[in-house]
C-alpha cells in the first residue's frame, strides 16, 4: 500500500507526468500534510529545472504534468514564495513563463502568481533608501 511519503520519495526518481492514478491520490493527500508538501514543492522545482523544454518531449512532459498536478490541487496550493525559490534554485525567467503560460488554463489565479514572482521587485516610496550622496557618518 503506497503511502504518501512513498510517493513524494519516488518524485525524485519519475517525472510529474507519469503518475498513476493512485499515485496521483497519494499526492493530493501529501500536499494536504505541511511537512510533506515542501518537499513535493521542491521535487517539482527539480523537475522543471532539468526538463528538456527546447524538445517536442520535454514540451509534451510538462503539459502532461501541468494537468496531472491540477488533479491534486497543486496548484491551488502554490504560493509565491516557492517560485522565488525555484528562481533561486536555477529554474530559469524562460521556464517560469512557459509554465505560466501552461497553468493559466487550468487556474488563472496561479498562473497570476507565478508571472507575479516574474516582475522585478519595485522599491516603494515608504522603504528605506540609503543616499548614495551622503558618504559620512554623522555621530
Amino acid at each position: 500500500m503506497l503511502t504518501p511519503e512513498d510517493v513524494v520519495n519516488r518524485l525524485a526518481r519519475l517525472s510529474f507526468a507519469r503518475l498513476r492514478p493512485s499515485e496521483r491520490r497519494k499526492l493530493a493527500e501529501a500536499l494536504d500534510t505541511p511537512e510533506l508538501r515542501g518537499q513535493v514543492f521542491d521535487r517539482f522545482g527539480a523537475f522543471l529545472r532539468g526538463l528538456p523544454l527546447e524538445t517536442a518531449d520535454g514540451q509534451d512532459e510538462l503539459l502532461v504534468a501541468v494537468a496531472d498536478l491540477n488533479m491534486t490541487g497543486f496548484w491551488d496550493r502554490l504560493p509565491k514564495r516557492v517560485i522565488h525559490d525555484w528562481q533561486r534554485f536555477g529554474v530559469d525567467r524562460e521556464r517560469l513563463q512557459c509554465l505560466a503560460s501552461l497553468v493559466r488554463g487550468y487556474d488563472g489565479a496561479a498562473a497570476e502568481r507565478i508571472e507575479h514572482a516574474l516582475k522585478p521587485r519595485v522599491q516603494r516610496a515608504d522603504e528605506a533608501r540609503p543616499d548614495p550622496a551622503i558618504r559620512q557618518v554623522i555621530y
